[in-house]
């Protein structure tokens, strides 16, 4: 009797033994995210939400992870953080689903979206020339032409677009013969193009004129005509060429081809001369009256309203008139020779220096009235 009592108890100490480690083997897991409040970002990527969260969990492992490849969740030892990409759509990316696990225990979720991009005003990157001008090479003193040239401007949204450019927005310095570097500024970003300038135009009186020679060798250069010489015949390297013109006292105008030569093609420097204006009392004049002289008289000294001076005749087609009206000129400086007919020369010569003209002298009559 005293055995069966024994094996009872025995047998009762081993189930409540049994049965204590049965319950710490099935203990639930557990999972909690603090804070679990959706997520909102802005285009940029910033957020005035929170976005580091807590894991609260009795697994030792645990995730976290996003749906959308424009969010990213960054672990740490018992927390997480949310980060977006900057967003430069007009249209919001789809809302993103953050999801968090722990093992069996029930998974959490956080919303998270981001704002569509709100564009403001555009502002310049910067701008470049993807066409040149047309006309890329020049005479002295010229005016540029902007015709044919496309610049690009590059904005911080949207496509680059073509601008407008005017004189206004362009700087150059075309007084010196030589590769002439054009900039364009436009706000304050700029973008260059280069043209040449290679033609001369010097006076009756002659002079030093310059040319500016780009080379990356050795170069020569040669004038045809012995009126108009340069001031060295070979060199090496960048160099300022002097063009040294003879005064030229003939009335009709000439010309000169300067040819440079080097490691690429040879290029030319046209020198053009006025012929002097001389008003001398050989030319023809007319009087009020209308009677005409085929010379000036010396005891002609002073001109009168209605009489006309003819300085030059047309050499080739009908003749183009060219008629020079002074006025609020007093006796003295419209005595033969004086300030009228000087005024009247300088007049004419700057006339003829313009580039639309200056090749079609033979064709003009002109007269000073």
């Amino acid at each position: 009797m005293k055995k069966v009592y024994y094996l009872v108890v025995i047998a009762t100490v081993a189930l409540i033994t049994f049965g204590g480690c049965n319950e710490d083997k099935d203990e639930a897991a557990t999972l909690t995210v603090s804070p679990v409040d959706a997520v909102e970002f802005a285009a940029d990527g910033t957020t005035t939400s929170a976005v580091t969260f807590t894991v609260t969990t009795n697994q030792s492992e645990w995730d976290a992870t996003s749906n959308q490849t424009w969010l990213t969740v960054e672990k740490s030892a018992m927390s997480f953080t949310l980060s977006a990409e900057a967003h430069t759509s007009t249209t919001a990316p789809e809302a993103a689903i953050v999801t968090v696990t722990a093992n069996t225990a029930k998974a959490i979720t956080i919303n998270v979206t981001q704002a569509a991009y709100v564009p403001g005003d555009p502002e310049l990157q910067s701008i470049a020339v993807t066409v040149p001008p047309a006309k890329t090479t020049y005479n002295v003193d010229d005016v540029i032409d902007l015709a044919g040239l496309v610049v690009t401007g590059t904005y911080s949204i949207g496509e680059p677009q073509t601008l407008t450019v005017t004189d206004a927005d362009v700087t150059y310095d075309f007084s010196t013969t030589g590769i002439k570097t054009v900039t364009i500024t436009i706000g304050d970003k700029t973008a260059t193009f280069d043209v040449t300038v290679g033609f001369i135009s010097a006076t009756s009186a002659g002079g030093q004129y310059t040319y500016n020679i780009i080379a990356d060798g050795t170069w020569t250069a040669s004038s045809n005509e012995s009126w108009c010489n340069v001031s060295h015949a070979s060199g090496s390297g960048n160099a300022t060429l002097t063009i040294n013109v003879a005064a030229h006292t003939e009335k009709t105008p000439r010309s000169a081809t300067i040819i440079i030569t080097g490691n690429g093609e040879p290029y030319s420097i046209t020198v053009a001369q006025m012929s002097e204006f001389v008003i001398d009392r050989n030319l023809s004049w007319t009087e009020a009256n209308g009677a005409r002289h085929t010379t000036i008289p010396a005891d002609k000294n002073q001109w009168n309203n209605g009489e006309v001076l003819e300085y030059k005749k047309a050499t080739k087609g009908a003749g183009v008139n060219l008629v020079i009206i002074g006025d609020a000129f007093n006796q003295m400086e419209l005595a033969v020779g004086s300030v009228y007919e000087t005024s009247s020369k300088e007049l004419a010569d700057m006339f003829f220096r313009m580039p639309v003209v200056r090749d079609y002298q033979e064709y003009f009559n002109i007269y000073i009235l």
